[in-house]
């Protein structure tokens, strides 16, 4: 027999070894693979034509030849030795090609680490079939099979040396190498020829060992490779000189931590320790250390590191632990032993709020220092700026953002000592602490919930009015739960403390920021005048000289002669703007509180208060007396009526807010007109919000609305959102669990509302992100139950909510809709509204572009340009006073659920309720993202409602879409 023939019978008994099932579709198969691997030249269409059992849409039959034909490859490549290099390179070359054909996004990767276990004739020859057969790659292949080719070529080239005897020449060749190896392979070098480049480094002169040693500690590549060369290098090297040696621990400090049991790290430790002995051990380095050893804390290995690493300072990396380090080597001895001894109380306190002992002790040393607070405000000020370097880790991981342990647990004790050393910059420091900490990171969470519950423990503990604000703030804008509930406590305590409830204590400590009722603070700074303003949400800060001219900033000497109280004055600019929000957020979460006041109370907290003055007498208030009931706005002074009547109030009348349920149709299209016409912008939407009234197909479901049911939202932004409304809700993950709907407590109506909800999805990885966590989540039904009902709850994975237990299960009674009161249900199915008009899918103008999700891309398009909920109806209404207005008005018209825009080059329709874009003629869809277009100042009536603001800056620029120079833009509206 010839060699083809030969090739043919081994390719036969291989494959029927692997499917004893003789048929004809396998004896079909078995002829083309020997056809394909013996012939003397490559076939292009043999390949192709074998490829097709590999193909994902295929049949039964079609799937069993795709398994015999895998398996009999797998078994051909096993047996390579029995065949010469051509064939091999196209078995290699089929095998691979057939089980990248079935992969989503497939890689060479796998392959390339076969690659190099190939000898090298084979290895070549599989490069030069690379070369000849991708013009004949399927398309979907076309990308793999170039990467494949492009990875062989330079595996292959590795093998080449080089010529140079320049040492430093030679160590880059070999980086070079290595850094190669790992590109292609991911591995370190178990296997064939990743092992031979090391042993051939080790190999090498002692000066390009040292040259390679210092360029791989150089790097901030984490190749697993370089640092097994690395790793055999130190150990070859040993003594190291102490160039290397500072040069290895200035890289292991670079470094988040290190594997405990990688023999890297033993060589490492050892090292460090001498370093330690003989106080030489960089302070990053000791970062590491320690933060290795809170990795993995039940190892001998890295517990032994503490038993000598027993200082107390603070891990350096993290700026205010740099200025703390920096700080104590400029202190006279005693006072650098009385902060080491607060440290140290402080690591060796575990409670989660200081005990009285731990405060004695604490206070015992501030008592030895002479400026305690110089110190504090500096470290607290620095706290939020985070670190002072990058630290080298995983790639994906958080590591940067979150906050060093070591140093959280030192934090915490300056933090505790806050309320014996009271100072006005305190409160504000707590507060923007407290916020920064709890700042959600990516596969974390809140970056330091620890930090931000010690610092609410220390705004309640100062008795100050700044404090009470700050707390009262932060009530409105934290949603991490122990937090929030951390700072209800205090308010409590402070209500308690104070004989009020715990609301009049809310309004009564809102700082004035030394304003007056116009909203204004003058401050006289030497020659220099300071002129504080609030205008809207904004601060403005003007300065006059001693002749009255106005400067654009403070000179060079007030700069000097007043650094601290320019400081307050900036730092005020953003307090105002803070406060304003939050209490613009409470106002607009009391209308389900029954909240009211007697008129004196209302007017000494609001109308006469300086700065809650500013959101009040842009609100509509109602005032009742004697029966009698009657809206009105603060106005220029005076009281007057939706159509401008002046009118006076009694003394004795009870004031509320006013909600348009409280008006008929007339008064309410009024109020919308009066604060059009007067150009009022009202903190929260009031004169214009929605009303939502119970439906024909809610009476007929009778006890649940399916208003906002089917609708996929983004559930991170979804749970933000709840937090922020007050409704409780849990993140929800793809495991064996159960959760409870989102759900709000409504004591003063002994109510509870329930929003059903369920994880979007069943594929790990695709529809959950990689801690597990669903990434949508679908809607379901809208229900209302007695405040005590037993609670609701679903499977992670869906099939219906229920109450009582697993082996138990019982259905809470829902209360009758027609029973909720208008009010309860309007300013609930608003909520929903909100949820679904902010969280869907359908208002992301990338959705269609994103791969994987298109399974939503259904829903999507109905969203995106569907019928319009009562947010976007109540949208349309206003832009129909608006639009008349603008200068655009002759290019702008509403067209059912559009706003039609008439550009230069098209004319486009946005849709009011997700604000993404149609091109006519044909219904093209033009994506335009939030942030790339133009920002148009329009005065809109109220604030908060950012669909809105989005249409009007599309609007306008599209009205000149022949000035659009943004090419993402510009090409969707040219083609």
């Amino acid at each position: 027999m010839n060699r083809s023939e030969v090739i043919a019978v081994r390719i036969e008994k291989i494959f029927f070894n692997n499917s004893p099932a003789q048929t004809p579709e396998a004896k079909k198969t078995v002829a083309l693979l020997q056809n394909f691997v013996s012939s003397e030249t490559f076939q292009p269409d043999l390949f192709q034509h074998l490829l097709q059992f590999s193909l994902p849409q295929m049949s039964l039959r079609t799937s069993e030849q795709h398994k015999w034909l895998s398996r009999a490859l797998e078994s051909l490549a096993t047996h390579q030795q029995s065949f010469p290099a051509p064939q091999v390179a196209r078995i290699y070359l089929l095998k691979w090609s057939s089980d990248a054909q079935g992969q989503a996004n497939p890689s060479p990767f796998m392959a390339l680490r076969k690659l190099v276990e190939l000898d090298e004739s084979r290895s070549i020859a599989l490069s030069d079939l690379l070369n000849e057969s991708l013009p004949h790659f399927p398309e979907p292949l076309q990308a793999f099979g170039a990467e494949l080719k492009e990875g062989a070529a330079q595996l292959n080239a590795i093998a080449e040396s080089s010529a140079s005897t320049n040492p430093t020449e030679q160590a880059q060749m070999w980086i070079q190498k290595l850094s190669t190896y790992e590109k292609w392979t991911f591995n370190s070098g178990f296997i064939y020829r990743g092992q031979s480049l090391l042993q051939h480094v080790q190999q090498q002169t002692r000066q390009v060992r040292e040259q390679v040693m210092m360029m791989l500690l150089d790097t901030n590549q984490e190749l697993v490779v370089s640092l097994k060369a690395l790793h055999l290098l130190l150990q070859q090297e040993k003594p190291l000189n102490s160039q290397v040696t500072l040069a290895v621990l200035e890289w292991a400090g670079k470094r988040h931590s290190l594997w405990f049991n990688d023999p890297l790290f033993a060589l490492i430790k050892a090292l460090c320790k001498a370093s330690w002995e003989n106080k030489t051990l960089p302070e990053t380095t000791k970062a590491m250390l320690r933060r290795t050893a809170a990795m993995y804390p039940d190892y001998a290995a890295t517990r032994e590191v503490l038993n000598w690493l027993n200082d107390a300072l603070p891990n350096a990396g993290e700026i205010w632990a740099d200025q703390a380090l920096s700080d104590l080597q400029t202190l006279p001895a005693s006072e650098t032993a009385a902060w080491r001894k607060i440290f140290e109380y402080s690591l060796e306190f575990s409670g989660s709020k200081p005990n009285a002992k731990l405060l004695k002790n604490l206070q015992a040393c501030v008592n030895t220092l002479s400026d305690p607070l110089l110190n504090i405000l500096s470290w607290l000020e620095k706290a939020t700026q985070g670190r002072s370097f990058a630290l080298l880790t995983d790639q994906h991981s958080s590591m940067n953002q979150a906050e060093d342990g070591f140093n959280s647990s030192l934090l915490r004790g300056i933090i505790w000592l806050t309320p014996g050393v009271s100072h006005p910059q305190l409160p504000r420091l707590l507060a923007q602490l407290t916020e920064y900490s709890l700042k959600k990171l990516p596969g974390v969470g809140p970056r330091n919930p620890k930090i931000a519950n010690a610092c609410i423990y220390a705004l309640g503990q100062l008795d100050t009015s700044a404090a009470l604000a700050q707390l009262a703030r932060l009530k409105t804008r934290v949603t991490f739960k122990s937090t929030l509930k951390e700072i209800e406590k205090a308010l409590d305590a402070k209500a308690s403390k104070l004989g009020i409830s715990k609301e009049d204590l809310e309004e009564l400590g809102i700082p004035t920021y030394g304003l007056d009722v116009q909203g204004e603070r003058m401050e006289q700074l030497g020659d220099l005048t300071a002129k504080v303003q609030v205008k809207g949400r904004e601060v403005e800060i003007s300065y006059q000289n001693a002749a009255g001219k106005v400067l654009k900033s403070p000179s060079a000497q007030a700069k000097q002669d007043f650094a601290e109280e320019l400081k307050e004055l900036k730092a005020l600019s953003k307090d105002i703007p803070q406060m304003l929000t939050a209490v613009s957020d409470r106002l607009d979460g009391l209308y389900l509180k029954q909240k009211s006041w007697s008129f004196e109370v209302w007017q000494e907290r609001y109308l006469q208060h300086p700065l809650v003055h500013l959101v009040a007498r842009n609100l509509i208030w109602k005032f009742e007396h004697a029966g009698q009931v009657q809206s009105l706005m603060w106005q220029q002074d005076r009281f007057v009526g939706a159509t401008g009547q002046v009118c006076s109030v009694p003394e004795d009348a009870r004031v509320a807010l006013w909600h348009p349920l409280d008006s008929d149709t007339k008064e309410v299209l009024l109020w919308r007109d009066f604060v059009l016409q007067q150009g009022i912008t009202q903190p929260f939407k009031q004169a214009f919000r929605e009303i939502y009234l119970l439906t024909a197909a809610e009476e007929n479901t009778r006890v649940y609305s399916n208003r906002f049911a089917a609708h996929i939202l983004k559930q991170h932004q979804f749970n933000a959102l709840c937090g922020l409304r007050g409704w409780k809700n849990d993140l929800r993950l793809m495991v064996d669990d159960s959760y409870n709907p989102p759900l709000k407590k409504l004591p003063e109506w002994n109510l509870r509302a329930e929003f059903w909800v369920e994880g979007a999805g069943d594929e790990y990885g695709i529809d959950t992100n990689e801690s597990g966590t669903f990434l949508y989540l679908a809607t379901d039904q809208v229900r209302f139950y007695a405040l005590n009902a037993s609670e609701n709850w679903a499977h992670a994975g869906g099939g219906g909510y229920t109450s009582g237990s697993y082996l138990h299960p019982m259905t809470a009674e829902p209360i009758p809709l027609s029973e909720i009161p208008a009010l309860v249900f309007s300013e609930t199915m608003r909520d929903v509204d909100l949820f679904v008009g902010v969280c869907s899918v359908g208002n992301d103008p990338n959705w269609t572009d994103q791969g994987a999700q298109q399974r939503h891309y259904t829903y999507w398009q109905g969203y995106s340009f569907g019928e319009l909920s009562e947010t976007a109806q109540t949208r349309k209404v206003l832009l129909e006073k608006l639009v008349p207005r603008l200068k655009i008005r002759n290019q702008a018209t509403l067209e059912g659920r559009f706003l039609r825009v008439q550009g230069k080059l098209r004319a486009y329709k946005i849709h009011l309720g997700s604000g993404n874009i149609l091109m006519e003629p044909d219904d093209q869809y033009l994506c335009i993202v939030p942030g790339s277009s133009v920002k148009e100042q329009v005065l809109l009536p109220f604030d908060g409602d950012r669909t809105l603001a989005i249409i009007l800056s599309k609007a306008f620029m599209l009205a000149q879409d022949n000035k659009i120079s943004d090419p993402t833009i510009t090409r969707q509206i040219r083609r």
